[in-house]
């Protein structure tokens, strides 16, 4: 995509329609989004260095998608391993409010 670079919202109480006094004028996704444009700046140089970058970027994005289904997998060997068996609350309506 050449000329203008995509631009993220910078009010997030109008895209989901609420609006909190604690996190007002607080995106996250523009903070990561200028977080990798600073990034991207700073190290991109040349061809070889934009795809090594766009490469690592793809594998921490990878990374956090995968990060529930480890924390599940985990949950589920915790609970098998370890779960008291005298709780009023039974072992998989414990896993559906943990997840």
């Amino acid at each position: 995509m050449a000329g203008k670079a995509w631009q993220p919202s910078s009010n997030a109480a109008s895209r989901n329609g609420r609006s909190s006094a604690l996190l007002s004028g607080f995106d996250p996704h523009t903070v990561l989004h200028e977080r990798r444009e600073a990034f991207r700046r700073a190290f991109v140089k040349g061809p070889w260095t934009q795809g090594l970058f766009e490469f690592l970027a793809f594998g921490i994005k990878q990374a956090w998608a995968c990060l529930f289904g480890g924390l599940m997998l985990a949950l589920l060997l915790v609970t098998f391993l370890w779960y008291p068996p005298d709780v009023p609350l039974p072992r998989y309506d414990f896993l559906t409010l943990a997840a």
